[in-house]
């Protein structure tokens, strides 16, 4: 894959941010992001790191106005002005665009960073050095996430696979963004830094909200799941606080929008043979990734899969010269949030910042050290796990699925045949369903560590698929998807 930039007209760029500025109150934008700099020289000008961007055939020109948001969170639906470069057409469309903290909230909600008091940046500083080294790491969650948001949709746009979002660009600068704290706020009273920066946001309080469409959430997704996480249970009743920190390190992706979640057609629709196609084409992008990229999600969830509506009645894959004819009822499955992803690209591994020491998901990978010169000893190394995905999937597609469906279809047979595939998937190298596991952060971990039956490889091979299967003078010479 061919990366190049590609430099914005000034009057257009100035279109573009006065709009971040009066409509998304982002101060101070700017195009460039870490990543960019192991691509391209940036020099060190004025405007050099407002107008390179990575080279593209859609971009964002200006932004119209905000057409949907939320309560619990900063992501919404914007209108826009996007233009296609390779014909030159200019038209207004709905994106969806996510707002990144640059910062990890916590350690900011505990006074870990440089705001609530000013120092020269000039002058040694621990907690400058936090804030600086987190905006400028490249494994930055935000930054890994949007960059491998720009690199799927260029596999989407190449039609080398389906299953990706169109991306129309990115921008960073100083806004607000919102963060759920209600599963904190109780242990954040007692901590003294807390309190400190407590008065610099603004917290709000919301009656508890049993069930809310967060298909686009980003940083929280795998909380917002249906579970049934004891720990939760007793504080079902509570309210939900939301923090809003102002001026806050944000990086904007615009994206194609899309039209719902896979929780939405298990919930609406709870077609099987559709959930067999959604599958199909979510395994399959997943082979692709990891044979070219090394990929793992490491938060794949049924709101992480969402679809689009298509007029094409099937897609065509081969793989090791077996050919499938998949059937899409009209739903094109693609793979959002590349928030908790690792994958290397051009010989460099991107190793996501969120597995670090005292990151979101510390523990569920062996990190690098963050000290290049300290010597760690590792008992048991775990390397991100290719079954990872498709195990996390399985086991919030059972729990949605029986959870919805299962009192009226427990005694039909197409219905048991299916939870009977994904019930292998969730059984562990020890025998352990892990869809019966309590559904917290030790989940991901034994998946990480013990899932077994999720390799996609060998997944699309599986017998649940031959029904797919057709002879190669069945096949399309050329509209069709391999590895």
């Amino acid at each position: 894959m061919n990366i190049q930039y590609s430099k914005w007209n000034k009057n257009e760029m100035k279109i573009l941010n006065n709009s971040l500025r009066n409509i998304l109150d982002t101060k101070e934008p700017q195009l460039y992001f870490p990543i960019m700099s192991l691509f391209f020289y940036i020099h060190n000008t004025p405007n050099s790191h407002r107008l390179i961007d990575f080279k593209r055939n859609n971009y964002i020109k200006e932004i119209l106005s905000i057409e949907n948001s939320k309560e619990y969170n900063s992501n919404m639906i914007i209108k826009a002005n996007v233009i296609n470069k390779m014909d030159q057409s200019n038209t207004e469309t709905n994106l969806f665009c996510k707002t990144i903290p640059l910062l990890d909230p916590i350690h900011y909600l505990l006074n870990n960073y440089s705001f609530t008091k000013k120092r020269n940046p000039l002058l040694p500083s621990n907690y400058n050095f936090n804030t600086v080294v987190k905006v400028n790491d490249m494994n930055n969650m935000a930054y890994i996430d949007v960059f491998f948001s720009f690199l799927v949709s260029k596999i989407a746009e190449s039609n080398k696979n389906p299953s990706f979002p169109t991306y129309y660009g990115s921008c960073n600068g100083l806004g607000n963004y919102k963060h759920d704290i209600s599963e904190d706020i109780d242990e954040f009273e007692n901590h003294e830094g807390f309190h400190k920066v407590n008065k610099i946001i603004d917290i709000e309080e919301f009656c508890s909200k049993d069930d809310f469409d967060d298909s686009d959430d980003s940083d929280d997704s795998d909380d917002s799941d249906d579970s049934d996480d004891s720990d939760d249970s007793d504080d079902s009743s509570n309210n939900d606080y939301i923090a809003t920190f102002k001026k806050f390190p944000v990086i904007h992706l615009f994206i194609e929008t899309l039209e719902g979640t896979l929780e939405d057609i298990i919930q609406k629709y709870m077609n099987l043979e559709l959930l067999r196609s959604c599958l199909f084409q979510v395994t399959f992008a997943l082979i692709y990734l990891q044979k070219h990229y090394y990929f793992t999600h490491n938060d794949l969830h049924i709101n992480n899969i969402m679809y689009v509506k298509t007029d094409r009645p099937f897609l065509y894959y081969k793989y090791n010269n077996q050919y499938f004819k998949v059937p899409t009822f009209g739903k094109l499955f693609k793979i959002i949030d590349f928030g908790r992803s690792i994958f290397t690209f051009r010989k460099k591994t991107y190793m996501n910042d969120v597995f670090s020491k005292y990151g979101e998901a510390e523990g569920q990978y062996t990190h690098p050290p963050q000290v290049s010169f300290l010597k760690t000893e590792y008992k048991d190394m775990v390397y991100p796990s290719y079954h990872f995905d498709l195990c996390r999937l399985a086991i919030t597609m059972i729990d949605e699925i029986r959870y919805n469906h299962d009192d009226d279809l427990e005694d039909e047979e197409y219905y048991q045949n299916f939870l009977d595939f994904l019930k292998f998937l969730v059984t562990d190298k020890n025998g352990t369903r892990l869809d019966k596991e309590k559904d917290n952060f030790d989940l991901y971990i034994k998946i990480s560590r013990d899932a077994c039956n999720c390799l996609p490889k060998d997944v699309i091979v599986n017998p649940f698929f031959h029904c797919y299967r057709v002879k190669k003078k069945q096949f399309p010479k050329s509209t069709y998807y391999s590895v």
